[in-house]
């Protein structure tokens, strides 16, 4: 019995002293300068991480800088394995380029989302204006033949047990709208629902009501027509109601790198948010091929006539079909060209004026001389700032050819403001874009796909050949879909023009080498003033 004991306890020993060796070699093996690069080699994978995926920066910089992480890495791992006692300079080292890599990847995705700010890609919401207008009392006073009340109240609480006009529509918004007007009178007020917008206006201008209730989108839509151009100082403004209304979210998708088209809209929305629903009054669409460099450019009139798929492929002037979002519009434009355009990018005027001047301005060659009441435009090279790039585009009233020859002007900046982000002055302009124009443009384009473009142009750096036309038409007055039982302006399109847009369109995707050719017809345009 003692002589298994002294057995018993002389394996116990052994196996003690064992288990002692192993965890002295285990921390010999373990020491600090191993440690920090073990946790260096993580870092770096976690940082090459976020380097392939910084669309910001062309896919060839990527590689390199990914290679050099990684060698560095190694590097230091090799050596932290062959001093693993002595090495103190080391861990210092590798403690150092651990905070410097640690920093960078957590900075890279800051950036990146930064620069993603300045697009909206998930416009998951219907904003839209609505306003409670009545009579001002000039108006009253300059039209006795009215029923009404002479004295005007701008308190709408004033008026309780009143008429008011408001134009059937489906709309959700509207509908908010409405309930909030109840809820101010606590449903002392009579509502009077007409079949169309021009019946409302008609009834409203008859004095058969006190009050009506019109969208922003309705207005911009009214004060286009000859009959109520002055709606706005006719009336005053008793109470407005802003609506946000979810919609179905665009899905956003990449664009090729080869050849794509896109969609530009422009709106000048009372409100001045960037939304993809309402009137357009710039409407472009931009073919780009990436592999030719080359972009072509065709301005489209506003008032062009054209179907309307959302209410039933009715007749419809383009400016219109953004009332019912800007994907209709897109997809108006695909029936009359024959195209397959699938992606869009749209500012608004606030906007469009930022970016300019974001840019630093830009520098067009104006065809002719003109001015309004604001500036003179002398012909020749001249410089834009926001401000005055924003008149170039909008004025058309002192124009010989009124929104054709604004068309042309539209066409003219795009294409300088593209020159201007092809040049490499752009990238001293980086900063000041991101931080400036957050949210400036609402598109379904994914910004990825737009930064691997704009990076690979830092390493090409090729001088673009950009071709533009304004198209023309035929000017008269029509009923339209959308405003049925009016006679508004609109624009039949040539048809030599519409087959000259789709076969250039096919040009740009197909790599083929674009010159500026004579635009068919060009000489029949007839402009009616409006």
């Amino acid at each position: 019995m003692a002589s298994f004991n002294k057995d018993y306890l002389k394996k116990k020993n052994r196996k003690l002293k064992q288990n002692q060796k192993i965890r002295k070699n285990s921390k010999k093996s373990l020491t600090p300068v191993l440690i920090a690069g073990i946790i260096l080699v993580l870092i770096s994978l976690y940082l090459s991480f976020r380097i392939i995926t910084f669309h910001l920066l062309p896919k060839l910089w990527r590689l390199l800088l990914m290679a050099v992480v990684a060698l560095v890495a190694l590097i230091c791992l090799v050596l932290s394995m062959l001093r693993r006692k002595k090495g103190r300079i080391l861990v210092v080292f590798e403690i150092i380029l651990c905070l410097m890599m640690a920093v960078a990847s957590v900075t890279l995705p800051y950036i990146e989302k930064k620069v993603e700010n300045l697009f909206r890609t998930h416009i998951r919401i219907d904003v839209q204006d609505f306003h409670v207008f009545t009579f001002t009392a000039e108006y009253r006073a300059k039209h006795p033949e009215l029923p009404l009340p002479a004295e005007v109240s701008e308190n709408l609480l004033n008026y309780r047990g009143k008429t008011f006009l408001y134009p059937q529509s489906d709309s959700k918004a509207q509908q908010i709208a409405l309930d909030q007007v109840k809820k101010d009178l606590d449903e002392d007020l009579f509502l009077n629902q007409k079949a169309t917008l021009w019946d409302t206006l008609l009834a409203f201008y008859e004095g058969r009501a006190e009050c009506i209730l019109l969208s922003d989108i309705a207005v911009d839509m009214l004060e286009d027509t000859e009959e109520y151009s002055g709606l706005s100082t006719d009336t005053l403004i008793l109470r407005t109601i802003h609506t946000e209304v979810e919609v179905e979210e665009d899905i956003t998708k990449r664009i090729s790198d080869k050849a794509f088209t896109v969609f530009l809209a422009g709106n000048d929305t009372r409100s001045g948010i960037l939304s993809v629903y309402g009137r357009t009054d710039v409407d472009i669409l931009l073919s780009v091929n990436p592999e030719t460099a080359q972009a072509l450019i065709i301005s489209i009139p506003r008032d062009t006539y054209l179907e309307n798929p959302a209410l039933g492929h009715g007749l419809d002037k383009l400016t219109h079909l953004g009332n019912n979002g800007i994907m209709n519009t897109v997809e108006g434009l695909n029936d009359l060209y024959d195209l397959d355009v699938q992606h869009y990018a749209a500012v608004n005027f606030v906007t469009f004026q930022k970016i300019i001047d974001t840019l630093g301005g830009i520098d067009i060659n104006n065809p002719y001389a003109f001015e309004n009441s604001q500036k003179y435009f002398p012909a020749g090279e001249i410089h834009l700032n926001g401000a005055d790039a924003l008149i170039y585009v909008r004025i058309r009233y002192s124009l010989a050819q009124g929104d054709f020859d604004r068309n042309e002007h539209q066409a003219i900046v795009l294409k300088a403001i593209l020159q201007k982000l092809t040049s490499r002055e752009i990238l001293e302009k980086a900063p000041s874009l991101i931080n400036n124009l957050s949210g400036a443009i609402a598109t379904n384009i994914d910004p990825a796909s737009i930064f691997d473009l704009a990076s690979e142009e830092l390493v090409n750096r090729r001088n673009w050949n950009i071709i533009y036309y304004h198209l023309g038409g035929f000017g008269h007055r029509a009923e339209t879909v959308s405003m049925p039982g009016w006679s508004l302006y609109v624009v039949d399109p040539y048809e030599s023009q519409i087959k000259f847009v789709h076969d250039e369109i096919m040009n740009v995707l197909t790599g083929e080498i674009l010159e500026q050719k004579e635009l068919p017809d060009a000489d029949k345009t007839v402009w009616e003033y409006n």
